[in-house]
C-alpha cells in the first residue's frame, strides 16, 4: 500500500471540505442554535451521495471548529461557536511574559472604545441595569488588596455586560474569548491601583462615568470616559510592573 501524503488525508479531500461547508451553511442559514439536532451521519451520507467516511471526516472538521458535537450512535448536535482557543493562547503569552500586558491593553482599548460607542447606541434598560449591578458588585469587594482576584472578576463582569449591550455578537464572542488573559491584566492593574492610591475609588468612578454616558445615549462621551478609564489602567499597570517610584519619575 502506498503511504498517504498530506494531500491525500481526509481533511484535505475536496469532497470532505464540500460536506463540511454544506453543514456550515445548514447551521447558519437555518439559524440553528446550541442543542439543535442535525441529520445523522448515515442520513447525511445518503442525502449527499457520499460515503460515511467522508461525512465522518467532515464532522471532525466542524467539531474542531467547535460548531458541532458528535456522539457515536446519536444525531449530530449544534454547539455554540467558541473562541476559547484564542483566549488560551493569549493567556499563555501573558503568563510567559508579563511585558506582553501593555500589548494586550492595546487590544482591549481597540475593542472597548468601539464597544462603549455601540453600547451607548443600543443598550436596553436591562443591559444598563446589568452594568449597574456589576458596579455594585465591584463596590462590595473593593475593600482590600487581598481580594484582588474577586475584584478582577467583578470588574470583568461590567465589561462583559458592556459587550452584551453593544448588540454585536462578535463583540461578545471576542470579549468571552479574551476573558482569561483580560482577567490577568485586571489583576495586575488593580494591584497597581492599590499601590498607587490605596483604594479602587478611581476604578469605580471610571465605570460609573462610562455607564452614565451610555444611559444618556452619548456615544462620544462613552468613548471619552472609556479612554480615560483605560489610561488609568495603563498607569496602574506601570505601577504594578515597575513600582510607584518609576511612575513618579516618568511623570
Amino acid at each position: 500500500m502506498t503511504p498517504s501524503t498530506a494531500a491525500d488525508r481526509p481533511t484535505k479531500n475536496p469532497l470532505t471540505q464540500q460536506v463540511a461547508e454544506h453543514l456550515r451553511t445548514l447551521i447558519f442559514e437555518r439559524g440553528m442554535v446550541e442543542g439543535d439536532k442535525l441529520p445523522s451521519q448515515a442520513q447525511l451520507a445518503e442525502t449527499l451521495g457520499v460515503s460515511r467516511l467522508v461525512v465522518r471526516e467532515a464532522t471532525r472538521v466542524l467539531e474542531a471548529e467547535g460548531l458541532i458535537h458528535a456522539e457515536q450512535g446519536r444525531n449530530l448536535t449544534v454547539r455554540r461557536p467558541d473562541a476559547a482557543q484564542l483566549g488560551q493562547l493569549f493567556a499563555l503569552i501573558v503568563r510567559a511574559n508579563g511585558s506582553a500586558l501593555p500589548e494586550l491593553l492595546d487590544v482591549r482599548r481597540a475593542l472597548e472604545l468601539e464597544s462603549a460607542s455601540l453600547a451607548a447606541q443600543h443598550a436596553t434598560t436591562a443591559n444598563i441595569e446589568q452594568m449597574r449591578a456589576a458596579i455594585e458588585r465591584i463596590k462590595k469587594v473593593a475593600r482590600s488588596p487581598s481580594t484582588v482576584d474577586a475584584q478582577a472578576d467583578a470588574d470583568g463582569s461590567f465589561h462583559e455586560a458592556l459587550a452584551i449591550a453593544t448588540g454585536n455578537r462578535f463583540m461578545v464572542m471576542m470579549t468571552e474569548a479574551l476573558a482569561a488573559p483580560l482577567h490577568e491584566l485586571r489583576v495586575h492593574s488593580l494591584k497597581g491601583s492599590w499601590l498607587r492610591l490605596g483604594s479602587l475609588e478611581h476604578v469605580i468612578s471610571g465605570h460609573e462615568q462610562i455607564l452614565e454616558c451610555i444611559a444618556q445615549r452619548d456615544p462620544e462621551g462613552a468613548v471619552q470616559a472609556m479612554a480615560t478609564h483605560l489610561t488609568d489602567t495603563s498607569t496602574d499597570l506601570q505601577v504594578d510592573a515597575g513600582g510607584l517610584r518609576a511612575v513618579i519619575a516618568s511623570s
